[in-house]
């Protein structure tokens, strides 16, 4: 390749000029890349407790009104059962969903209460796990062990403590 200012005969592919060192025209055809297929992305199914899923709750209530206080429960593949109840660390009691913040132990709480399930349909159910002081919905009392549905609205008490079923 020839440089246009001083005529010197260069490398094919040479950037600059050995002879002058000024700037070379390089142009060299480039094929234009292959057009990539490439597939729309795979909506996966939603999974309980991805973002966009609805969350199971319990609103907390005071003589039937809201008291502001919301118990969000954990959601998922991996979180159903869930033990709700009261955190005794040293009696070796672990509960998923730990009430005592939420005045668990005055409102007599017991350490393993109630236990939730999610259902494969996307369906809640509850069952009094070893409270001593019971577990009801909609003002009835549940037998120890007994799954009972639950659905949206639900009053929900465990001993003292009233709350209201709801998905969000």
């Amino acid at each position: 390749m020839n440089c246009p200012t001083c005529n010197h005969d260069n490398l094919l592919g040479a950037v600059f000029c050995a002879g002058c060192l000024m700037p070379l025209e390089t142009s060299f055809p480039v094929a234009a890349p292959a057009p990539v297929n490439i597939p729309p992305p795979v909506q996966a199914p939603r999974a309980l407790g991805s973002p966009a899923a609805p969350h199971p709750r319990l609103v907390l209530l005071d003589n039937a009104q809201p008291t502001g206080q919301v118990v969000v429960l954990p959601a998922g593949p991996y979180a159903s059962p869930l033990l709700l109840g009261r955190n005794d660390l040293a009696g070796g009691v672990v509960v998923d969903v730990d009430l005592t913040r939420y005045g668990g132990t005055d409102r007599k709480v017991s350490r393993r209460h109630a236990r939730v399930t999610a259902g494969a349909d996307g369906r809640y159910s509850i069952e009094d796990w070893e409270s001593a002081h019971g577990t009801w919905v909609n003002k009835r009392k549940l037998a120890r062990g007994v799954p009972t549905a639950l659905a949206v609205g639900d009053e929900v008490r465990l001993a003292e403590m009233v709350a209201r079923f709801e998905i969000a």
